[in-house]
């Protein structure tokens, strides 16, 4: 798989995840019948829910769950093969899927309360006098989840770890939409953070860019790019010239909980910060917001339900770097049937070769000259009437050699 493409290593992560659950199924299905041997000859539907509890019990997903089932299946068939015997074969559930409102009534008394809180935890800013290293954190945070439209768990975690190392930002020079007359600015300045995640799932194949040298050559890496609101560069500013060191800094999972306790917004499992308040109903704080143009379909895809990817750091970074002219020069009709020589097409001094223009006219000569003497004029004087541009070097020549043998 050294040589697999993205999408080839993503199938094979996926398989291997697969497999590797129906394993685990197995070793418990088969521990079960080692010390409960498998009835023959009677009715297997109370031996089959026994086995069905066991599964219940260590797969607690409906998707792991689902695969702990084909893994049963697929033991009671190898068993069969094994022993020639022809035992029920378990039924595989099929995972019922419905789609849920994006924007519903828990979205909108939710998402009101996330909303009111911002003013809450701008009054916490304002009575502040110094903040700890662990207070710009959490506010960069606590800025991208409300106002940089952040609430992707695993790309605020790739934010997170982006604090702790050395925090570079990118500068992007974009034309300028809203400019007064006479301002004399036609561009303006946006800082860019690129950022990286683990995920064989979803994601490129792996480049050396700004991600850590450890990096199997079989892991796939998702990018995002990342353009801050002014809050959060407020925050970044003041983080410009420290030096964090991981252990001196509260875990993510931490930050989040602090935030939700400050602010009194329901977070019930501290190991599992996507599903707070904060995180899962900002969204409703960002899409009020005066100015915003985000529509549903885009706000799923920052809250990672939908999942995508960019360039990598290095092929982002020299994108379309090339000069390009914005006024070119219009080119006359000489320079369009101009022939281009490289030293490959030069094999041999005495060969004559002929741009395409020339070696079409110098055909219509020809087939002029293979009639009568009076023909091959007529053609030769047409040919000069239909081509009135300015004559290349080729046609002037191609003329004057047809009119030499005729005359």
């Amino acid at each position: 798989m050294d040589n697999a493409v993205a999408h080839q290593l993503r199938e094979a992560n996926k398989s291997k995840s697969h497999e590797s659950i129906k394993n685990e199924a197995k070793v418990l299905i088969a521990s079960y019948v080692d010390d409960n041997h498998i009835p023959t000859g009677t009715d297997l539907t109370e031996y089959y829910q026994a086995i069905d509890s066991v599964l219940e019990m260590h797969f607690d997903t409906a998707h792991t769950y689902y695969l702990a089932r084909q893994g049963f299946l697929e033991y009671i068939r190898s068993y069969n093969k094994a022993h020639e015997l022809n035992l029920d074969e378990p039924v595989v559930p099929v995972i019922a899927e419905r789609d849920h409102l994006t924007i519903s009534y828990d979205w909108m008394v939710n998402g009101a309360q996330v909303s009111l809180a911002s003013q809450q935890m701008i009054e916490i800013w304002q009575r502040k006098r110094r903040f700890s290293n662990n207070d710009l954190i959490e506010s960069v945070l606590y800025c991208s989840v409300m106002y940089g439209g952040l609430n992707d768990i695993d790309v605020l975690k790739a934010l997170y770890q982006w604090l702790l190392g050395e925090r570079d930002i990118y500068q992007l020079q974009l034309p300028a939409t809203d400019e007064l007359p006479g301002s004399g600015v036609s561009s303006k300045s946006l800082a860019l953070i690129l950022l990286s995640i683990d995920d064989d799932n979803y994601g490129c194949s792996y480049t050396q860019s700004h991600t850590s040298e450890d990096v199997s050559a079989t892991s796939l890496q998702r990018y995002i790019e990342y353009i801050p609101d002014d809050m959060t560069l407020c925050f970044l500013y003041a983080l410009k010239d420290k030096k964090l060191k991981k252990e001196d800094v509260k875990s993510f999972e931490t930050i989040i909980s602090d935030i939700c306790k400050k602010l009194k917004l329901q977070n019930k499992d501290k190991s599992k910060p996507h599903l707070s308040q904060l995180i899962k109903y900002a969204d409703y704080h960002w899409r009020q917001m005066k100015g915003g143009d985000i529509d549903t379909a885009l706000a799923i895809v920052r809250q990672g339900k939908i999942k995508t990817t960019g360039l990598t750091t290095n092929k982002l970074i020299n994108y379309n770097q090339e000069v390009i002219k914005s006024n070119p020069q219009p080119l006359t009709w000489e320079e369009l049937f101009v022939a281009s020589y490289s030293e490959s097409d030069k094999k041999s001094t005495n060969s004559r070769v002929y741009p395409s223009f020339g070696k079409n006219l110098i055909k219509e000569v020809q087939d002029a000259l293979k009639g009568s003497k009076a023909s091959a004029i007529i053609q030769v004087e047409l040919l000069q009437q239909e081509l009135t541009q300015p004559n290349p070097t080729q046609r002037h020549a191609s003329f004057r050699m047809g009119k030499e043998l005729i005359e």
